[in-house]
């Protein structure tokens, strides 16, 4: 198995996030990103408050936001990944 890593826009806050997957191959480690895509559920890595608040609301605005995210997610994971195959992993914070 490698480590797969992503530089990710869609995990953004100040600075843009990191996706780093232990996968077979980089199909199923694309898969396994795909799986955990639930901004909607609490403590998940992509939560996201806004989507939660427009869909508590209601808001017609939701599922245009949530496709926007979702794009953006697709967009980093298009990307080829870096390929970690030492096993070690070091990512720096932003401030």
């Amino acid at each position: 198995m490698n480590l797969y890593h992503w530089h990710s826009t869609v995990l953004e806050n100040w600075a843009k996030g990191d996706i780093v997957v232990m996968a077979e191959n980089v199909e199923k480690a694309r898969d396994k990103v795909y799986d955990q895509f639930k901004p909607l559920e609490d403590g998940n890595p992509f939560e996201d408050f806004y989507l939660q608040m427009l869909h508590v609301q209601e808001d017609e605005d939701f599922l245009d936001e949530y496709v926007k995210k979702l794009d953006l997610l697709r967009q980093d994971l298009n990307q080829e990944p870096t390929v970690v195959q030492t096993g070690v992993v070091c990512i720096r914070g932003s401030d």
